[in-house]
């Protein structure tokens, strides 16, 4: 259920914030580089979001005005050049298993009493 909350619809021609979109694909998996290469990866260059979605055989680069997404194009990773455009792009996460901020709360919670039992068996 949680992998299904996060996928998202971006469409050319909608206002969709960059710096919400950066967030939420940093909260999905995705890793930033300086150029999008590999599958779970994006890149930020000025206007441009490269985005590499794992379900993906290309990635998409989003061209933004402000908040605005003015258009979305699939292109080679290789030769970074656009080979086709789109009218809209499904973001999935970068991985199938998603945690939320309570999920690592609680195991790190776990560890610690763990680690608190096996320090006072060493006593």
């Amino acid at each position: 259920d949680l992998w299904v909350s996060r996928c998202f619809e971006l469409k050319s021609g909608r206002e969709f914030k960059r710096a919400t979109l950066i967030k939420r694909l940093v909260e999905m998996g995705y890793k930033r580089m300086p150029v999008v290469e590999d599958k779970a990866t994006f890149s930020v260059k000025g206007s441009l979001v490269d985005i590499f979605p794992p379900d993906s055989d290309y990635p998409y680069r989003l061209d933004f005005w402000g908040d605005d997404l003015e258009s979305i194009k699939l292109f080679s990773h290789q030769s970074q050049r656009s080979i086709e455009k789109r009218d809209k792009v499904i973001i999935t996460p970068a991985y199938e298993f998603l945690a939320t901020e309570e999920d690592y709360e609680d195991v790190s919670n776990k560890v610690s009493e763990e680690i608190r039992k096996l320090d006072e068996h060493r006593a």
